[in-house]
């Protein structure tokens, strides 16, 4: 059966032209007297087979096989279950193909329609010239229309293909119908997208949600989601109170907030049509319409509204299961944490996993772990942070999009606890599996962690370049979750700032204001920064000193130490730079002991030379005891590690020394280096591991070679 459109003068003949009708098929099976006569009612049985032959005679004449081989009152299945039209397709149809082609028409199988673009995008430039190649087989490739060239399978062939679509990779079938899922939404066909973006997710998961709201499930159970899906068309969406319930929660559990309430109002809509109330009362439809509100305003940053509607939800005398119950806690620790409550958020997000596990619900529980070590990353608790990202890693199966999440969060830590080994892999991974059209929350997390990780190799125009892609992305999505986009709007005017770019720090600070709810604290003290670095660059240093104060207090308050930290790096090198010694050494102390307390070390490093040289002042005072000492000399050991290397010494050492230190050896400069950070010879003994004897020789040769008596001597020959 080869498809095509035929041209006979100016007469122009298609597929629809070629195929029999219900009246010419009546005619050739003689129906009276076929088999088929006693399957249904002769009408109801035309209009089915001309369906799903699409006209192909030689279908109609498989199901008349089939009626004659029939067991007595079976009804027959015209589908790829069946074992005649099997044995035919692959037979007459699938064997001969070339592997390439087979494979292709495999991958091509849970699509509606397709044409070379979509090829193009969904798989590759490369399969344009094997999908023309196929286009011109007798593989029952069918064409749609004539106008855009769209393409589809015929019916039968593509249930058979779909009932070996398993024997793929899971996640490239994911991956594909995510491709195409984007590039139907690029044109607005919301049906398809969703249907496609539902395929591309863990789908079980949204069904547990449909049903544990309501008792709306999909028929046969024993169907694999994927291919049940396959055999639904994306225009019965909108018509079914369940596909509309299924988009809906995919939309708002990937981040797609429009569409989310795109979909909810679809529900909306179906639910109160006259056909559907005897089957779902009122308080069902309502309780159903709130849960999808409940989620999409956690994640949209309005934390009061989605607490009003979780304690609806929980006291509303519905059966609550502890898959929904897990959403709803979630939810709460959500909101709870934009509006400065991380003690309540902390304790929901644990609850949440607790109720997730009761059910079994991996993707919620999964997704519960994450929020939770997130947050621990936030308040600065490192190794609570890493344990959490890697239990997830261990036990999240791969092509889930948390996976990818977690992976990029781990990166995070590790580089502000500078163990960096892994970073490099472990962002790779992360941007290998999720893209910006699917959970936009999650796509920005991983490019902030990309940021960090140039910023920390020294590269500020790529970590610049990284984060600026990634809030261009989320800006082109309508209702983008609030506080990740806002994260990433204060990582990037933080670049902004170290390349004095007040320009650009005004625009962030406008976008910032434009979209932060006033009661959500932690983002309004991000917003607090944000102004505070736009006075020190319009040299309104005490003002910028003061705000800075502000924003330290109220996140330590609040525990979000992060935040804090940061205020407070910049607080001490302004005082610093206003000449306030003693305010300066204050903040010093109080930086160094938050610092200390959880392990950080990028955010300090981060700050530069000025904060390194106040470090070294610091090792050396008296008002550095024995824990802060230590730290603080760690920090100054990183600190020469990242040093820019130049030729002529390693680590860049001749910008270091003055010009009659030149006759130091290597060995010599780790000593004097370390000597300057304020180190006694049994630290620099036990840091270069030598004995100290060892020490005591070199500084001695130090002493001759520099001309000098003493170590403040050799210390103030050195050229900082």
């Amino acid at each position: 059966m080869r498809i095509a459109t035929y041209y006979l003068g100016e007469i122009t003949f298609t597929e629809d032209d070629l195929a029999f009708s219900p009246k010419e098929i009546a005619e050739v099976l003689d129906l009276p007297t076929s088999p088929l006569h006693e399957e249904a009612a002769s009408e109801e049985l035309l209009h089915d087979l001309t369906d799903k032959t699409k006209g192909w005679i030689k279908g109609v004449k498989l199901a008349e096989r089939m009626a004659e081989r029939r067991a007595p009152g079976s009804r027959i299945n015209l589908d790829g279950s069946n074992r005649i039209v099997r044995e035919y397709f692959l037979g007459q149809v699938l064997r001969p193909l070339p592997h390439n082609l087979l494979d292709l028409l495999t991958k091509l199988s849970p699509f509606e329609r397709f044409n070379k673009e979509f090829v193009s995008h969904v798989f590759g430039d490369d399969l344009v010239p094997a999908f023309t190649s196929l286009l011109e087989q007798n593989a029952f490739v069918m064409r749609r229309d004539t106008d855009d060239a769209w393409y589809r399978i015929h019916p039968l062939l593509k249930d058979i293909l779909n009932r070996d679509l398993l024997r793929l990779k899971v996640e490239d079938v994911r991956w594909a119908c995510l491709l195409a899922s984007e590039w139907f939404h690029e044109r607005s066909c919301f049906s398809e997208a969703a249907k496609y973006l539902i395929m591309s997710s863990d789908t079980g998961y949204a069904e547990s949600l449909v049903e544990a709201i309501y008792s709306l499930s999909r028929p046969r159970k024993e169907t694999n989601p994927l291919l049940w899906l396959c055999e639904i068309e994306s225009t019965q969406f909108e018509d079914s109170p369940l596909l509309c319930m299924l988009a809906a929660w995919t939309c708002v559990t990937t981040a797609r907030l429009a569409d989310a309430d795109r979909w909810t109002k679809a529900l909306e809509r179906v639910m109160a049509q006259e056909e559907n109330k005897a089957a779902i009362s009122p308080e069902l439809a309502s309780f159903a319409v709130k849960c999808l509100r409940m989620k999409y305003l956690a994640m949209a940053g309005d934390g009061t509204r989605a607490l009003q509607l979780c304690d609806e939800l929980l006291n509303c005398g519905q059966e609550v299961k502890p898959s929904l119950r897990s959403m709803i806690n979630q939810s709460e620790a959500e909101a709870y944490e934009s509006t400065g409550n991380y003690e309540q958020a902390m304790e929901l997000y644990l609850k949440a996993q607790a109720s997730a596990t009761v059910d079994n619900t991996m993707h919620q529980l999964f997704f519960n772990e994450y929020t939770y070590a997130l947050a621990l990353y936030y308040r600065g608790e490192h190794a609570d942070a890493l344990k959490c990202c890697e239990d997830i890693l261990k036990k999240c199966p791969e092509d889930f999009a948390i996976y990818g999440a977690s992976c990029s969060l781990l990166a995070r830590v590790l580089i502000e606890v500078d163990e960096i080994d892994r970073v490099p892999e472990l962002i790779d991974t992360s941007l290998n599996r999720l893209s910006h059209y699917r959970h936009i929350d999650l796509y920005l997390d991983i490019k902030m962690a990309q940021s960090i990780w140039l910023a920390s190799r020294g590269r500020a125009s790529d970590a610049y370049e990284a984060i600026v892609e990634a809030t261009i992305h989320g800006e082109q999505y309508e209702h983008v979750p609030r506080a990740t986009l806002l994260s990433a709007y204060y990582l990037q005017a933080g670049m902004a700032k170290k390349q004095r770019n007040t320009r650009e720090l005004k625009i962030i600070e406008q976008k910032f204001s434009n979209i932060v709810h006033d009661e959500d604290l932690f983002n309004q003290l991000l917003l607090l920064t944000i102004r505070a670095y736009i006075l020190e660059l319009d040299d309104r240093k005490r003002e910028a000193a003061t705000m800075f104060d502000q924003a330290f207090t109220q996140a330590h308050a609040k525990n979000f130490n992060r935040m804090g930290l940061n205020a407070l790096v910049e607080k001490t090198m302004l005082l610093s730079a206003l000449g306030e010694k003693t305010k300066t050494q204050a903040a010093l102390s109080e930086l160094i002991h938050v610092a200390s307390k959880q392990g950080f070390a990028r955010t300090i490093l981060s700050a530069g030379e000025p904060l390194r040289q106040l470090l070294r002042d610091f090792s050396t005072s008296r008002n550095a005891n024995g824990p802060m000492r230590t730290f603080t000399k760690a920090l100054l050991l990183k600190f020469e590690k990242e040093r820019p290397s130049t030729e002529g010494r390693p680590n860049g050492d001749e910008g270091l020394f003055a010009n009659d230190a030149s006759e130091l050896t290597e060995r010599e400069v780790e000593v004097l280096k370390l000597l300057n950070m304020g180190m006694q010879r049994q630290e620099i003994a036990e840091v270069l591991c030598i004995s100290i004897n060892t020490v005591k020789k070199h500084l001695a040769n130090i002493y001759t070679k520099l001309g000098v008596k003493s170590r403040n001597e050799a210390i103030e020959r050195i050229t900082l």
